[in-house]
């Protein structure tokens, strides 16, 4: 036998009997413990088998040494040992190997030494430490995790909660943890709800709440929880909350829309890509009279195009395809009373959460009545068009028809007073001149009218490039007279090539200047013509010292037969700005005045430029 020489190692006695020594050896050998026997000198009396292997040396090598030679990794258990003997008591305890193996030992203290019991808790001290780490894992991924986490007792108080929910509701741990949940609760008798399930056993699963954040505003959530219960008692209640602010906001907008398609006075149908309605609105309903259920599932072509229209869906759906919208396009659909409706269709690609066209919404909208409005407003203008351009036609016909009649009553009142002047009383003098005054008031007027009526029978062909320079020059000789007695001051810049009719920018010029002159202050009239570029047209500006106008009445002054003063005060038929300001939008311009009362006016008009001019 192994170490029969042994101290301390004999027989042993086990009830009445004495048991064999190489039973005990065998017994020994068979042990999963490394066993070592160690007599009172500290030396090695018996190893088995497991402590040959734990040292990696023969039996035969090991006995007779002191222990701390034979296994020097145990020399850290030393200090066990010797208090194991003192004591006389086994003693227990973990010892760390070198290799980065663990070795359980139990020290039993004998009458001649001691024995070693040693237990390789290798395999068992790494799965410890891997629990050990997955356990800090997973109180990681509770604390620092992205879902909200709380745990809350029986009576209703935080017991814990994780980072992500105090960063979602605001608040430290301290103001947190502690506390009611009840307190943080926009509803306080959802807790009571909740806890009330919970102690019943009951499972929470996307209960929605509101909570209460530290700056005052309310998070919706969805609170999904169970009870954790030891030996049956209610320990606390384990809470994941989700954040569904942002999901009960967007199924608010949803909801809105859906109110706001169903209160549309518009019709609202939305189809797949092979023109198969797959909702309609109350709008539709009305306007079209097929009902939800009568409509969806239908086809746009079969329900609702005209036979002569067919051709449209494919070319509305292909357009669809290619993602394409179509805008105000303007049709005709037909209604289940076989009624035909003018309809404005806008309709536009839907598109699935890819980005892939899926179907279309369409908007249709009852435009008949506005239809029929238009076509008669149409029928009205052109009757109106008709209208005017007959009186214009009368009104320049009789201007010039009754020139001849008022030729005949103006020489006769002239021959009238020079042969009877103060040959007749006084009375018949003043008769006279009356007659001979308002002849001369309708001839101007007569041929204010025919230059007003000219400017607006003018044919639509575009204009020829004229010299305005040329005109304006022309327009102050025909003003020659007025100038010298009224000694105005005229200057003028340059002038570009405008497009319009020579004549009629030869009475613009005429009529303001010669209103620059009539209606002039107690000074010297002073008169300035310029024209600026101003994109595709000149403007050009009249600028005097008169005596101004009132702002109330700067537009007035373009209204035919306009007077703004009593014709004993200025004479003039009110006439020339109106002509003016018809051949400027003939032309394609616009003119306008600023003035301010006894400071002077200016006047401006636009006239298209010669290309490249």
């Amino acid at each position: 036998m192994t170490g029969s020489d042994a101290q301390g190692f004999g027989e042993m006695p086990i009830g009445d009997e004495l048991l064999d020594r190489s039973m005990l050896e065998r017994l020994l050998e068979r042990s999963p413990h490394a066993v070592i026997l160690v007599a009172a000198d500290w030396r090695v009396s018996f190893v088995n088998r497991k402590a040959a292997e734990l040292a990696n040396n023969p039996v035969a090598k090991l006995i007779g040494d002191k222990v701390w030679t034979a296994f020097p990794f145990l020399e850290g258990a030393q200090l066990h040992c010797q208090r194991a003997l003192q004591k006389q008591a086994d003693l227990e305890f973990e010892l760390q190997l070198p290799n980065d193996r663990w070795l359980q030992v139990c020290v039993c203290p004998e009458q001649q030494g001691f024995a070693l019991y040693c237990t390789d808790i290798t395999a068992f001290k790494l799965a410890e430490t891997a629990l050990r780490e997955r356990e800090a894992e997973l109180q990681d991924f509770f604390e620092n995790g992205n879902v909200p986490l709380h745990w809350v007792g029986p009576d209703g108080t935080i017991l814990w909660a994780n980072t992500a929910e105090l960063t979602m509701l605001g608040y430290s741990e301290d103001e947190y943890v502690g506390c009611k949940i009840s307190d943080f609760h926009a509803d306080p008798a959802i807790i009571e709800d909740i806890l009330r399930r919970l102690a019943s056993n009951e499972k929470l699963d996307s209960y929605e709440s509101a909570l209460r954040c530290k700056d005052g505003s309310i998070r919706h959530v969805a609170i999904s929880s169970r009870v954790y219960r030891k030996t049956g008692a209610f320990v606390h209640t384990r809470c994941f909350t989700r954040d569904i602010s942002a999901e009960k906001a967007r199924a608010e907008v949803q909801e809105r829309l859906v109110a706001i398609v169903h209160s549309s006075d518009d019709a609202i149908v939305s189809k797949d890509l092979n023109g198969v309605i797959t909702s309609w609105n109350m709008s539709a309903e009305r306007i079209f009279g097929y009902s939800a259920h009568e409509a969806i599932g239908q086809t746009v072509a079969g329900l609702l195009i005209p036979e002569d229209r067919q051709d449209e869906e494919p070319d509305i759906l292909s357009r669809l395809h290619r993602g394409e919208r179509v805008d105000h396009f303007q049709t005709k659909r037909k209604r289940k009373d076989g009624t035909l409706l003018d309809i404005s269709l806008t309709i536009s690609p839907v598109r699935d959460s890819k980005g892939s066209i899926v179907g279309a919404s369409k908007i249709a909208r009852d435009i008949t009545e506005q239809v029929r409005n238009l076509e008669a407003l149409q029928r009205a203008n052109e009757a109106l068009k008709r209208s005017n351009a007959d009186l214009e036609q009368f009104a320049y016909s009789a201007s010039h028809d009754l020139q001849e009649p008022l030729r005949m009553v103006s020489t006769y009142g002239e021959m009238l007073k020079k042969k009877y002047r103060e040959k007749l009383d006084a009375q018949a003098d003043e008769y006279i001149g009356y007659i001979v005054e308002g002849a001369a008031r309708m001839e101007r007027l007569l041929r204010d009218l025919r230059a007003f009526t000219q400017a607006t029978l003018e044919q639509e062909s575009s204009p020829p490039a004229v010299d305005s320079q040329g005109v304006f020059n022309s327009a102050l000789l025909n003003l020659k007279t007025a100038i010298q007695e009224s000694q105005a001051q005229i200057t003028v810049g340059l002038l570009p090539r405008v497009r319009i009719h020579e004549f009629q920018l030869s009475q613009i010029f005429q009529n303001i200047i010669g209103n620059a002159i009539h209606y002039r202050s107690e000074a010297l009239p002073r008169i300035h013509v310029e024209a600026q570029r101003d994109g595709d047209f000149w403007r050009f500006s009249i600028e005097d010292n008169g005596i101004g106008i009132e702002s109330e009445y700067k537009e007035q002054i373009f209204g035919i037969f306009t007077r703004l003063h009593p014709a004993s005060d200025y004479s003039g038929t009110g006439m020339g700005l109106a002509i003016c300001q018809r051949i400027v939008e003939r032309a394609g311009g616009r003119i306008w005045v600023e003035s301010e009362p006894q400071r002077g006016s200016t006047f401006f008009f636009t006239l298209p430029a010669q290309l490249g001019n």
